[in-house]
């Protein structure tokens, strides 16, 4: 312990300091002399127990009090109260006192190492009105009126802590040979201070203060409920996933919100919010896109009331066992004098932390930390499990088909806490184990009831409606969702009946052209039957009054309007022929009275079944809930649509049971008689099953049916046996009509495509380049394959069939090729029944050859000849040089670089490159004296690639130098210098030009200069 009466007795440098693990107590005896060791080791030992008691056994903070407040005169009041610092010390205030005066408290005087950690930290000690300072005290104290002036800050900013200060000082100075005082003293002073809210901050232990601010802090999350209206189903579901969407959203805030408080308390405990609240986004937003919606709502709700349940253990959460000695040794903060807004605790308070062995509420953090895990696991195991069924043939008759995932578990629903009611069926199994708390804490989740059942379930469990059920107010329905109607109507008055359950059962139909799941006799209106039988029977002993025999009117309330308008009016007429025209003027005086009875009986029944379509049943009973029940005593409403058009791998499937999309409850039984609602399950319609598209032509195509004892209205449709076929021979939209006894009939619209066409014609555009011109009828995308091995090119037919596409051909080196191009037409179901197709074929390219010296000299009289093979090509030149086109031949009288081309017929050529040698030269600053030494230039041509010059003089100059030649530029032409020393020329001297190959052949030779006598 951090106690200065230890670190007195027991010095930290010395091994033997105080250790309460490890003691030994002297046992005294009479006259014994006792040694300062011995008395020391006793008063730390009580002292060490007693502190421990407190701290270990009931608790560490402030227990009660010490509330401190700002008054409007510049005064601080601190309650009366006490609590205990985290050494044991008890500091206690034992009565309500007013401070009025400050002075700045020099901490450094008194090392304390709370102190000493924060840097920069400043604190005003207190002093109670009517305090005497002691006379020697050097101390200046100053009215709190003041203290924003002298320290430049504001009181309302600053927060209160006690401090025992203890002060180890020297016993009293001995005199003569007798002295009682010869230890050190431990003095302690209960300290009244002020602080910074910042160094308040530093001062308490960030897990501690979360930990007991986490109850009023953590954000309120609630689900709002979703209001219903008469709105049809398909905007109203709409509104229902917008609202899921929005209500995931709010929700995930707040639960990163919760992390990043609660983390600050067991950071190792508790783990990151951020997969779950993105996987929650995540499977909202998909699954709120089908009809299991409905379950998204129940599985936020429950989130909701989990997430409350564990901002409610957070309250309880402030218990700690062996809290640590040295968090707040000798101190205790008291709290800010004006608390934040929006905190209705202090947020810098040493709250009261119990020990666990005086706690009713030991294993509070425990359970909260369980309960965030648990929140964690709703959000990861979420999972709607599909939708099961069961066949199974009678023979002879037919198959059977039973919902065998339906099923009905007792709950006490929402008015309980999320781990006392039955786990839904939109959790994983694995979740069972994380449901409950105290269960799991004592073995007991087998006892849950659920969905899904442990193994080996319990009979109770497994059975549940078989035992006492009164504490179950509400009965889980699930399972069903995806369904047939009948199918689970079947289900749900079986289930009921063999458990024996009060609630009734009702189906609404979403739109009012559906099939209609009726009451038992729905349209018995007995007024109306009455007076209808009683004026049929009048008619009917009319009718044997009449001398001629009269068909007698077969009519009943029932019946089709239509059906029954065309009866009355031809019975109508035949009364009119009558020969006793009174008796015919009674009987047609009653007549009108029948149509108004059936115009009546027509009205009630519209407004009967507009009762059992959602919207209109939503106006008269707004109080219709979803809870993936219903409670007891109250009514199932099941809601149901046709089933879609389903098209998988190019076929569609119509008709058949009309398909459960949602269930809500009323909390009330409604609209039936008697014991419970009776249902009269009609036949659903007939399925039928086949491609939606065909192409004229193709093969007749099996229509699968069921029950296959009906018939087709469409000449298209034949029938081999007991099945039926398509016929694809008419192009157009058909509407199939399949109809079967006693059941409503199914439409089904069937298109057959006329089959595409497309041609091109080419056009010769490049050396191996085609246009092609192409025209099309009854297509949407052409296909051109070129045949060369390059990739298929799709044209898109929009509003013009033909158009034009240009493709160059890959040809091999010697210029042949032959290709197939073909062309198909589509229409994204029928392709081209052949593809238009045409050769295209390259011939091989003669390439041809010319043979040209290409080096020559320069000479304007005689003639060279080129020659290019195969023979019949034309010569020319563009560099200047006059060749004859016909035979070749050119006069190489222009000196330089030029280029001769050989052309074929087929406009392959040929081309090769002739430089003729130098004609002309320029001699500069050559001095003409014979004997005398010469300096001088020439200028000439440069010679191409691979050619020398070789400069030859009459005599030997062993005297003369030639310069590195220079470039120089001389008719437009390139050129070079060369510059000669010293050259001393004879009679008849000359100077002489060869110009040598790369063999030093000499190729020409030139007299340049030539010196005369």
């Amino acid at each position: 312990m951090a106690n200065p009466y230890f670190d007195e007795v027991y010095p930290v440098t010395e091994p033997e300091r105080f250790n309460i693990s490890q003691y030994g107590l002297p046992i005294f005896r009479p006259d014994s002399i006792l040694t300062a060791d011995q008395l020391n080791l006793l008063f730390g030992f009580l002292l060490s127990q007693e502190q421990y008691t407190r701290t270990r056994l009931i608790g560490v903070g402030i227990v009660c009090g010490l509330r401190p407040s700002l008054n409007g005169t510049n005064t601080i009041t601190v309650s009366t109260g006490c609590g205990v610092t985290s050494e044991g010390d008890l500091l206690s205030l034992d009565a309500t006192t007013a401070y009025d005066r400050f002075s700045e408290y020099a901490h450094a005087d008194h090392p304390y190492q709370p102190f000493t950690a924060v840097n920069g930290l400043r604190l005003w000690e207190l002093f109670p009105r009517g305090f005497t300072p002691d006379t020697n005290s050097q101390r200046v104290l100053t009215t709190l009126d003041q203290f924003a002036t002298t320290t430049a800050l504001a009181l309302s900013t600053m927060v209160v802590l006690l401090y025992l200060e203890s002060v180890v000082k020297s016993g009293d100075k001995c005199t003569g040979v007798a002295c009682d005082a010869k230890g050190r003293v431990v003095q302690n002073q209960l300290r009244v201070l002020l602080v910074r809210r910042a160094d308040a901050n530093a001062l308490i232990a960030t897990g501690l203060r979360q930990a007991a601010a986490a109850c009023t802090r953590l954000p309120v999350l609630t689900v709002a409920r979703v209001r219903l209206d008469n709105r049809p189903y398909d905007q109203s579901l709409q509104r229902f996933q917008r609202f899921l969407q929005s209500a995931a959203g709010r929700l995930g805030a707040g639960l990163r919100d919760a992390y990043a408080l609660i983390n600050e308390v067991d950071p190792v405990g508790i783990s990151s919010m951020t997969a779950p609240t993105t996987a929650l986004q995540t499977v909202t937003q998909t699954i709120s896109r089908n009809a299991n919606c409905q379950y998204v709502y129940d599985w936020l709700k429950d989130l909701h009331d989990a997430y409350n349940e564990f901002r409610e253990a957070t309250c309880h959460w402030l218990v700690q066992c062996m809290p640590p000695a040295d968090a707040f040794p000798k101190h205790l903060l008291a709290g800010e004098l004006v608390t934040e807004p929006g905190h209705c605790q202090p947020q810098f308070r040493h709250a009261w932390v119990q020990s666990p062995a005086v706690s009713s509420a030991a294993n509070a953090r425990r359970k909260a930390l369980w309960l965030y895990r648990r929140l964690l696991s709703m959000i990861e195991l979420f999972k709607v499990p599909d939708t099961r069924f069961e066949s199974f043939s009678i023979k002879g008759r037919a198959t059977v088909t039973t919902l065998i995932s339906l099923k009905i578990t007792p709950d006490r629903y929402r008015k309980s806490a999320v781990d006392q009611r039955a786990m839904p069926f939109y959790y994983q199994p694995t979740m069972r184990v994380l449901w409950s708390y105290e269960r799991a804490k004592h073995c007991r989740t087998a006892y849950i009831h659920s969905y899904h059942l442990p193994e080996p379930a319990l009979p109770e469990i497994q059975n549940p409606f078989a035992y006492a059920i009164e504490t179950y107010p509400f009965y889980r329905i699930e399972g069903f969702v995806g369904a047939g109607v009948l199918t689970t109507l079947s289900e749900v008055l079986a289930q009921r009946r063999t458990h024996n359950l009060a609630f009734d059962v009702l189906a609404l139909r979403v739109d009012t052209d559906q099939l209609l799941v009726t009451q038992e006799k729905p349209f018995d209106f007995t007024d109306l039957t009455i007076d209808f039988d009683d004026i049929l029977s009048q008619i009917h002993c009319h009718e044997a009054e009449a001398n001629t025999k009269i068909t007698p009117l077969a009519v009943v309330l029932p019946m089709a309007p239509a059906v029954f308008t065309k009866i009355l009016t031809g019975y109508e007429l035949l009364v009119k022929r009558l020969e006793v025209q009174r008796l015919a003027q009674c009987i047609l005086s009653k007549l009108p009275l029948l149509r108004k009875l059936k115009e009546t009986y027509e009205k009630r029944k519209a407004a009967f079944e507009s009762n059992l379509t959602f919207g209109p049943f939503l106006s008269n009973h707004p109080g219709l809930e979803h809870g993936a029940g219903v409670p007891q005593g109250g009514t199932f409403v099941l809601v149901y649509k046709d089933p879609a058009v389903s098209k998988k791998d190019g076929r569609q499937r119509k008709g058949g049971e009309s398909v459960v999309i949602a269930d809500f409850y009323l909390p009330y039984r409604c609209c039936g008689a008697g014991n419970g609602v009776q249902f009269v399950l009609p036949e659903p319609p007939p399925t039928l099953e086949m491609p939606e598209t065909f192409c004229l032509g193709a093969p007749k195509a099996k229509i699968t049916v069921s029950p296959n004892t009906g018939s087709f209205d469409s000449p298209l449709v034949t029938k081999t046996g007991r099945t039926f076929f398509f016929n694809p021979t008419a192009v157009g939209t058909h509407t199939l009509t399949y109809s079967v006894p006693d059941r409503p009939p199914v439409f089904v619209d069937v298109q057959v495509l006329p089959l595409p066409k497309a041609t091109f014609i080419t056009e010769k555009t490049g050396k191996n380049k085609f246009l092609f011109h192409y025209k099309s009828a009854n297509a949407s995308k052409l296909i051109f394959d070129y045949g060369d091995g390059s990739q298929p090119e799709t044209i898109e037919i929009n509003a013009n069939p033909n158009g034009q596409r240009s493709h160059q051909f890959s040809l091999r080196d010697d210029g042949s090729g032959q290709f197939e191009v073909k062309l198909t037409a589509t229409n994204g179901n029928c392709d081209q029944a052949e593809p238009f197709s045409e050769r295209i074929v390259f011939e091989k390219i003669i390439k041809p050859s010319l043979a040209v010296d290409p080096v020559v000299c320069f000479d304007d009289k005689n003639q060279l000849e080129a020659k290019g093979s195969p023979p019949g090509g034309t010569y020319s030149s563009s560099t200047g040089l006059i060749i004859d086109p016909g035979n070749g031949k050119w006069r190489p009288n222009l000196s330089g670089e030029h280029k001769i081309t050989y052309t074929l017929d087929s406009g392959e050529e040929e081309a090769k490159s002739v430089f003729v040698l130098p004609d002309s030269f320029e001699i500069k600053d050559i001095v003409t004296d014979v004997g005398k030494p010469s300096d001088f230039t020439i200028v000439i041509l440069t010679p191409p690639d691979g050619f020398t010059y070789k400069w030859e003089f009459g005599q030997k100059q062993p005297g003369y130098s030639l310069l590195e030649p220079a470039d120089v530029k001389r008719a437009g032409r390139s050129g070079v210098a060369y510059v000669f020393k010293n050259i001393k020329f004879s009679t008849n001297d000359e100077i002489r030009l060869s110009i040598l190959d790369d063999k030093g052949k000499r190729k020409c030779a030139f007299i340049i200069q030539v010196f005369p006598k």
